[in-house]
Parts: C-alpha cells; structure tokens; sequence
C-alpha cells in the first residue's frame, strides 16, 4: 500500500485490496465447510490462542492509527488499509472465542460438549460475512 501511495497509484492498491478481502472471503468460507464437515478440537490451542491475542491488540493499534492518517491525508487507500487492519482486529477476537469453546469441548466430557467444537466453524463464518461485508464497504 505505501509503495502504491509513493507511485501515485493509489486506486489501483485500493482496488487491489477489495480484491484480496474477497478471495480472503472465498478461503474462510472453505475453511469453515471444512470445520463443519470434519469437527475437532483446535491443536496447539494455548499457543493459536497467545499468537491472536497479541496481534489482535497489534492490529487494533495499528487501524486507529491508519484511520488517523487517512482521515488526515483524505486518502482512500489509508482508510481501506484501516478497515482491513480492523477486521483482522475482529477476527484474532472471534479467532480467540473458538479456541476457547473448542478447548471447552475437548476438556469437558459431556454429551452437549460436542456442540462446542463448531464453535471454530461458526467463528470461520462469522469472519467470512465481516470481510464480505467490509468489502462490499470499501
């Protein structure tokens, strides 16, 4: 994006972000079929867990400050950068609830528990509709 923004081709780089936020819907939309279909408690959930806490915190830090600048500079491609930054903010926390339930699951032995392991594929289509409705923002 700053490249784009250096060139002066600051459309394109907008035009090619709303591009990737919808091949982005396209690949969550699998991941979340496949989660439907083959249900499991998530691997590594303490380590997935840390990992998007920490860059949840780091991406809403960085879309408030993206969303300064752009605002500031009236520039398009800053602002789409911004909602982008924002839906990954969004998803690290929706990320961190399925981790959550799916370790809940794993843990707890009961006839209901088995429920929770959707919660992963639930999260997945949950992201899905934010990145398509953010897309179709932009």
């Amino acid at each position: 994006m700053w490249l784009g923004i250096a060139c002066k081709r600051e459309t394109l780089v907008s035009f090619c972000i709303v591009i990737m936020m919808f091949v982005s819907v396209g690949g969550v939309a699998l991941a979340g079929i496949n989660k439907i279909v083959h249900p499991e408690p998530v691997r590594e959930g303490l380590n997935a867990f840390v990992v998007s806490a920490v860059c949840g915190l780091l991406m809403l830090l960085l879309s408030a400050y993206q969303y300064l600048v752009g605002k500031r500079q009236s520039n398009f491609a800053i602002m789409c950068q911004a909602v982008d930054s924002r839906n990954h903010f969004l998803t690290s926390l929706l990320v961190c609830g399925g981790i959550i339930l799916s370790f809940l699951a794993g843990t707890l032995h009961s006839a209901w528990s088995t429920w929770l392991l959707y919660a992963d594929a639930l999260a997945s289509i949950i992201i899905g509709f934010l990145i398509l409705q953010s897309a179709l923002e932009l």
